[in-house]
């Protein structure tokens, strides 16, 4: 336990001290004169600051057991279930430029309910917020049906966006779908709205998950197999 203590602290030293580097590259630079190349040289040095600062951040991964990026951005959201959080904040956790992805594969493979601004009107982009502290496993359903529909082929070739929406609403029946996974299957979510709307005007009845669906807010759902 102290050898940990003393590799954690060492590694955070590290870290910090590459962070005081930089920062004094930064402030010793002469503005005058400075040429673009010069510029590109300064980048250079501060490219390896930065892999040996990220060395160290990385340590303290290992030592503290929060390896991977994804289970780091689940953990953080999950410290912050309910509240709204930054793009910036899950880009500083996960540690990589694929940070989005991760959060992707949280929500649509593992039925995570991590809301964006895409999902729900009162984000804006860049916000993230975890409604639930345990997966749904219907999300996760839902999703795998939605690859199903996106790609879906018959004899006559593609179907249109408009039947495939009404597919992918009867295959996940009585669940509903949220706007997102409507947008991916129609193609666009201009596409989506204007499919449920052709679809309502032929008689589906198409509405709106209660209100105290958390997971779906924004969705919609059909009320029956049949048409009115």
């Amino acid at each position: 336990m102290i050898a940990d203590a003393d590799r954690l602290e060492l590694s955070i030293q590290r870290a910090a001290r590459r962070l005081e580097t930089m920062a004094a590259e930064l402030a010793k630079i002469e503005t005058e004169g400075l040429t673009a190349d010069d510029w590109l040289r300064i980048r250079a040095r501060i490219g390896n600051l930065t892999a040996d600062f990220n060395d160290g951040i990385s340590e303290v991964d290992r030592i503290l057991d929060a390896t991977g990026a994804q289970s780091r951005i689940l953990r953080y959201l999950q410290l912050r279930l309910g509240e709204t959080v930054t793009k910036e904040e899950l880009s500083g956790v996960a540690g990589i430029f694929e940070w989005a992805r991760r959060v992707r594969e949280l929500r649509e493979d593992h039925g995570w309910a991590i809301h964006s601004a895409v999902t729900r009107d009162d984000l804006r982009m860049g916000e993230y917020v975890l409604v639930s502290d345990r997966p749904n496993e219907n999300l996760a359903k839902n999703w795998a049906l939605a690859r199903q529909m996106k790609a879906l082929k018959t004899k006559g070739g593609t179907p249109s966006p408009k039947t495939r929406i009404l597919e992918y609403l009867k295959a996940i029946y009585p669940r509903p779908a949220d706007r997102e996974q409507l947008a991916y299957v129609a193609g666009s979510a201009r596409e989506s709205m204007r499919c449920i709307e052709d679809l309502c005007l032929d008689g589906w009845e198409i509405v709106d998950p209660p209100p105290s669906d958390e997971v779906n807010r924004g969705g919609k759902r059909l009320a029956a197999l049949e048409r009115g």
